[in-house]
Formats: structure tokens, sequence, C-alpha cells
């Protein structure tokens, strides 16, 4: 994980980065009902999401991610 950040509205975004730097790095829009709750992932942790594929800008975006554990 490269990065996570929560947003004003309350929804959460995890950044993931692939094994070779440079190469196109994954958005995760967390499911609502991560919203106001605080998560204990830090920038470096390894995680696995699952959701939604919603396309390509500058990187890959999925929407409405779980954690899986």
């Amino acid at each position: 994980m490269q990065k996570i950040v929560r947003r004003e509205s309350g929804n959460y975004v995890i950044t993931l980065e692939g094994r070779a730097p440079g190469r196109a790095l994954v958005d995760c829009h967390l499911d609502s009902v991560y919203n106001g709750r605080y998560l204990s992932l830090r920038n470096g942790d390894s995680v696995t999401l699952r959701g939604t594929c919603a396309g390509r800008l500058l990187n890959v975006i999925l929407m409405q991610c779980i954690i899986e554990k």
C-alpha cells in the first residue's frame, strides 16, 4: 500500500503500487461501511482489497472496495 487518505466526505481512498515503481497505480475507493471509522492501516502495509473496476484515468480506479482479511 502506497498511501491511505481520508477525504473531507469521510470516504477513504487507498492507493496501491505494484512491484515495479513507475507503473500504473490503483486507487481503491472504500465502501461506505468504512466511513467515519478509524482504519489501523499504515503506508507500506500489505492489504488485499476487492472492488469494482470503474475504469482508468491516470490510475486504475476501483469503487466500493472492501478489505479482505
